[in-house]
């Protein structure tokens, strides 16, 4: 299912760990039963303003994911999320993150009001926080 990461310049420890989160992430959603589609393999349309990483399906219940790492581009990603927090129409929106960005992305998301829940993981395990 998941091939070896071949990295063209870039940082490869940063793709093996989002290689890891995003095994990880897949596995939990699919023991729930929901069938997941993500942006690298699966052409994944633009959900309310944005392109997410994951999006994940069960009996009409829709769940959008977003995966972020990287401190450096939380002012870029909030303006997207702040876009679907105003219109969301019911679909789940979660957030994944490592443990030392998550205490960072709740506090955001309590300040702009945005209905999203926030998971982290280190690589084998994914916990809410």
């Amino acid at each position: 299912m998941f091939k070896k990461v071949v990295v063209v310049g870039g940082d490869k420890k940063m793709k093996i760990k989002n290689d890891k989160i995003m095994r990880t992430l897949t596995q939990h959603l699919q023991r729930e039963g929901y069938t997941v589609k993500y942006d690298e393999k699966h052409k994944i349309p633009k959900i309310q303003g944005f392109k997410p990483h994951v999006y994940a399906v069960k009996n009409f219940k829709d769940i959008i994911i977003e995966i972020t790492r990287d401190p450096n581009r939380l002012s870029q990603n909030m303006r997207k999320w702040r876009r679907f927090g105003f219109n969301n129409n019911g679909t789940k929106f979660w957030i994944v993150t490592t443990p030392n960005l998550t205490e960072t992305i709740k506090l955001q998301l309590k300040v702009f009001n945005i209905p999203a829940e926030v998971y982290y993981c280190n690589g084998n395990k994914l916990k809410k926080a």
